[in-house]
Formats: structure tokens, C-alpha cells, sequence
């Protein structure tokens, strides 16, 4: 997959993309559907399967109070279209000027003269252009003016517990927000992970006998505080059952500082400066204060008990 920092940029080394627009946060299975339907469509006239996407989230730029925090870092987000056989990405700078195109402006300026589209598929909900005045029907007719193939793809949805759910990022965010990781990942159509740096920490948990892993993370977002079964993959792609507490540590730290902390089941080895990827199966309890040294190690021993059961299961 060739990545590009600019529309520019790619319009100098690419031909005839068949384009997609959109932030890709964590590459959910409305992207996944978008991302088939220009695979389908290269079958049929050629061409490059390209997905265009601007860096910061527009909201970030435009001045929200609270700019949703990320599914998936930058560089998450790039592999994961890597494997979905994207053949180039843009990562163009989202500024104020760039914000204040006309949509007409954005699609003669960046899609017709500088990249040169032959074909854009997009999702239900997009909007391009100053105050997101451009819609599907405008870009459209824009596009049958040209030439150029258009298509806008409806809703994707999963069922779950009975109802039908509508596949959004903002729909996943409150989902980990609330611990409900099962349908995050249902959602998300994969296990939602976290990448980190191998830290020291307190090595509490060596003196507990149980030692952790800690996470050195970028800024992104972290499921609800709680006790996690997850998976881990070592720098050598080893896969090993763990359990991941996310939290403050209140049974000894009285700060205010979330951490993210791993006990790999039956592992020997040193893991410290190494990378290390969790990947979350199922929320077990909350994060609780003990009156007790041993009774937090009674419940982490439940805990694993309780882990090895879904590990089993998966």
C-alpha cells in the first residue's frame, strides 16, 4: 500500500482512482463493506483502490470541546487498511482553509483536477464541504456531469440481542466506553486492540507473584476501567491468553493515572522495551479496592480461573 501526506501528492503517482472518503477510525464493518463494494467495482473497469482521509479528525481542527478520541492511532489505522488490499492512502492535513472549500470547490479543485477520479463510493452519512453542505446528491450529479461513477452505500448493520444495530465509529466508542466489548467487537467485526511499549512499573506484581505487563500507550481511547480476558501477541507473533486490568490501581495508588496492565497466563520471558498488542475478548468484573493484599490476590486467582474458561471457549 503506498500512503501519501497530500491529495497532491497522490495525484502526482496515481491514475484513475476509484476513491473513498472518510476518517476510517478503526476500519469497522461499514468501512470493511465500502472497502468491497471498490474491490468489486476495480473487477469490472480497473483503476486504484484508494481511500482518502484527513489527519487531524476534522472535529479536532473545527473546534468541538471534546474531539472524539481514537479507535485505532494513525499508524493502526494504516495497517489495518493494508490489510484490506487498499493500494494507496491519503492522509491529507485537515486545516480551517481546507474546511472553508466549497463543496463545488472540493470536487473540482481535489477529486476531478488533481486526482482525476473515475469512480467514488461512499458512505450513508457523508458530507464534504463548508458546514457540510455537500451531500450524496450534489456530489452525484456533480460526478454524471463528468462521467464519473457514483454510488453511496446504505447502512450497515449487525443484530444484537434482538434489535438491529447501525455500524458507526460513535456507536463503538460508547460501546467500549460502557464495557461492552462483545459488541464493540461485533461492531467493529474483529477483536478491538491496543499497542504498547513494554514499560516498568511498580513491580507490585511481581511481588504478588503474579507479574504484569504495562503499556506504554499513544493517546487514543481505552475501553471502560475494569478486569479484561484478552489476547496477547508478543514481537514474535505469539499469541498468549492474558488478563488486562484497565485502571487506577486503587488498592495501592491513590493518583488518578489510567493504566493498562497484562498478566500473561503460564508466560516466562522479559518483555520489558518490547511492543506488545492486547487484544480485548470479554469485560470480567470492575476494578475494585481491597481491604487486602490477599484478597486481591484470591480474586485475581478467580479472575484467571474465569479467563482460562472463555479462552477454552474461543
Amino acid at each position: 500500500m503506498r500512503v501519501f501526506s497530500s491529495i497532491e501528492e497522490a495525484g502526482e503517482n496515481l491514475s484513475h482512482p476509484l476513491l473513498t472518503i472518510g476518517n476510517f477510525d478503526s476500519v469497522h464493518l461499514g468501512h470493511q463493506a465500502l472497502i468491497r463494494d471498490i474491490q468489486s467495482l476495480k473487477k469490472q473497469i480497473g483503476g486504484e483502490i484508494t481511500v482518502l482521509s484527513f489527519d487531524p479528525h476534522p472535529k479536532t481542527v473545527l473546534g468541538h470541546r471534546e474531539p472524539p478520541k481514537l479507535i485505532n492511532t494513525a499508524d493502526e489505522k494504516s495497517e489495518l487498511l493494508k490489510e484490506r488490499q487498499i493500494e494507496a492512502y491519503i492522509r491529507h492535513p485537515f486545516t480551517r482553509e481546507f474546511s472553508s472549500l466549497t463543496p463545488d470547490e472540493f470536487f473540482n479543485t481535489y477529486l476531478l483536477h488533481t486526482l482525476h477520479i473515475q469512480a467514488i463510493i461512499v458512505g450513508h452519512d457523508f458530507k464534504y464541504g463548508k458546514n457540510q453542505k455537500g451531500n450524496f446528491e450534489h456530489l452525484k450529479k456533480r460526478c454524471e456531469e463528468k462521467g464519473i461513477q457514483a454510488k453511496q452505500l446504505q447502512t450497515v448493520e449487525v443484530e444484537w440481542d434482538g434489535k438491529k444495530i447501525p455500524v458507526s465509529s460513535s456507536q463503538i466508542r460508547q460501546s467500549l466506553q460502557e464495557g461492552n466489548i462483545q459488541l464493540a467487537n461485533a461492531l467493529l467485526g474483529r477483536n478491538f486492540f491496543v499497542r504498547g511499549i513494554v514499560v516498568k512499573g511498580d513491580g507490585r506484581g511481581h511481588q504478588l507473584g503474579i507479574p504484569t505487563a504495562n503499556l506504554f500507550l499513544k493517546p487514543r481511547l481505552l475501553p471502560k476501567p475494569g478486569v479484561y480476558a484478552t489476547w496477547a501477541w508478543d514481537e514474535k507473533n505469539l499469541k498468549h491468553p492474558s488478563l488486562t486490568n484497565v485502571g487506577f490501581n486503587p488498592t495501592f495508588l491513590e493518583k488518578q493515572e489510567l493504566r493498562v496492565e497484562s498478566h500473561l497466563l503460564n508466560f516466562k520471558g522479559d518483555l520489558y522495551g518490547k511492543p506488545l498488542k492486547l487484544e480485548f475478548i470479554s469485560r470480567l468484573r470492575d476494578e475494585m479496592r481491597f481491604s487486602s493484599t490477599q484478597l486481591l490476590i484470591d480474586q485475581i486467582e478467580q479472575d484467571i480461573s474465569q479467563a482460562q474458561e472463555l479462552f477454552a471457549a474461543h
